[in-house]
This record gives C-alpha cells, sequence and structure tokens, in this order.
C-alpha cells in the first residue's frame, strides 16, 4: 500500500480501516517523517472481538527525532509506515517467504532519523488463523525458513552496530526483538518430539548466538527455558521439550 512518498505494508488476511484513510493521508503528504506509527485493531476471527492496540503517552501529530521518542513503544507491521526512500535507497529486500514482517520492521531502522505517532487507527489485524505463519504446525513446517531470517537478523544487527552510531533506544529494541525470535525458534525446536537430532539443532542455537552476538545471547540466555537448559548442560532437553508439548496440546 503507497500513498505517494510512504509505503505500508498489507498481509492478505488483513484489511485497513478506511474511515481514517483521508487524514492519514493528508499527514503523510504534508510531513516528512522517515516513519509513521498508527494504532491499529485486533480482530479475532473466530469470535469477531476487536481489541484496540494504541501507542501511549508520546506526542502525536509532531514530527520527532527518533531515537529519543523511540523508548517503550512495540513497533509491529501493523503500526508502522516507512518512507519509501528509505526502502528504495539503501537496498531494502525481504527474503522470500515467511518471517519477514520482523526484517520489514528492523532493516529500515538504522537510516530513521524522524518519527511521528498519529492517533488514527488504521490496520485491521486478524488474529487466530490456524493457517497463520505464527501457528506452531506452519512453524515447524517452515522451522528453516524461520531459521534463515534469524540469522540474517543476528548479523545484521552485528553489522550495523558497527557501521553506525544509532541510539541506545534503537539497539535495545533491536536486541529486544531479535532475542524474542530466537526464543520462539528455541520453541519450534522444543515442540518436535525429542530426540539426539533435536538436541543437537537446541545446542547449536545456542552455539551460533553465543559465537555471532554477545548482546543477542545475553538476552536470550534470560529466558527461563534456556537458564535450564544452560544450567544442566543440556541434560534436561528431553524434559523440558515434552513439558513444552504436554502444556501446548501438542501430539504429532
Amino acid at each position: 500500500m503507497q500513498a505517494g512518498k510512504y509505503f505500508r505494508m498489507v498481509d492478505g488476511d488483513d484489511w485497513v480501516e478506511t474511515e481514517n484513510l483521508k487524514e492519514y493521508i493528508e499527514f503523510l503528504k504534508n510531513n516528512d517523517a522517515d516513519i509513521v506509527i498508527t494504532d491499529y485493531t485486533l480482530v479475532d476471527n473466530e469470535t469477531g472481538e476487536q481489541t484496540k492496540v494504541k501507542v501511549e503517552n508520546k506526542e502525536r501529530y509532531k514530527v520527532l527525532d527518533f531515537g529519543e521518542n523511540s523508548k517503550d513503544v512495540e513497533f509491529e507491521m501493523h503500526n508502522v509506515t516507512y518512507k519509501t526512500d528509505i526502502l528504495k535507497n539503501n537496498n531494502i529486500v525481504l527474503d522470500n517467504g515467511f518471517y519477514t514482517d520482523v526484517e520489514y520492521l528492523l532493516l529500515p531502522f538504522p537510516y530513521i532519523k524522524k518519527i511521528a505517532y498519529l492517533d488514527l487507527n488504521i490496520y485491521m489485524y486478524r488474529v487466530s488463523l490456524q493457517t497463520q505463519s505464527v501457528s506452531m504446525p506452519s512453524k515447524q513446517k517452515n522451522i528453516a525458513m524461520h531459521e534463515q531470517v534469524l540469522k540474517r537478523l543476528i548479523n545484521y544487527y552485528e553489522d550495523v552496530k558497527k557501521k553506525y552510531d544509532l541510539h541506545e533506544n534503537v539497539l535495545n529494541y533491536m536486541v529486544k526483538r531479535i532475542s524474542i525470535m530466537a526464543i520462539s525458534h528455541l520453541d519450534i525446536i522444543m515442540s518436535f518430539e525429542p530426540n539426539k537430532e533435536r538436541k543437537r539443532e537446541v545446542q547449536e542455537l545456542f552455539k551460533y548466538l553465543k559465537k555471532n552476538s554477545e548482546d543477542m545471547y545475553n538476552a536470550f540466555a534470560k529466558c527461563k527455558k534456556a537458564k535450564l537448559l544452560n544450567a544442566s548442560g543440556f541434560l534436561t532437553y528431553s524434559v523440558l521439550s515434552k513439558y513444552f508439548r504436554k502444556k501446548n496440546g501438542i501430539t504429532i
């Protein structure tokens, strides 16, 4: 979805709230922020229940410094609009597959100088779809794709950290978001029937993080499962995997 100099991603399962589009597009036409944040709504596909998600405690309708004004914000594909030139001029290209929403979110971060927050609900995000790529059966099926995106983001973070003088808030958010994806990858591995090969995959994940990004490893290692695995030298792997599968109703 493009509005002149801006670009916004809309997933095929979702839609936009058209009654707010006029005000939204007018702001985009008349301002020059590199990233624009709007509110969005979660729509339960099974019940139809709607839950509005707002960015709180931020100045609205003003163009602000990105680093200084990005703390404590949950950036999502559903609430970001980027200046098109940020994507074009820096050759930002997503991988061909699932889980690229995090790429879309984070790859432009090193090049953003100005941000604006609007008090407008734009994106309608449909949830509770069993076919969504975030469902565990889909993650199991596409584990290689998830790993590919995760590793790209880890290496990207380390690269831009060295190349650019990024604000602490920006670096902290990138670490937070990528480490969450690393924890999710651990969950995917643990969701399979435990065996020697899956245990090796868990150990390789820890090794990769530790070798390639100290920041990411330290954030990842704080999660409870990672702590238990580390403390036991991975001897608790089988027990934790069986517990995780039972807790999440996984039978395959």
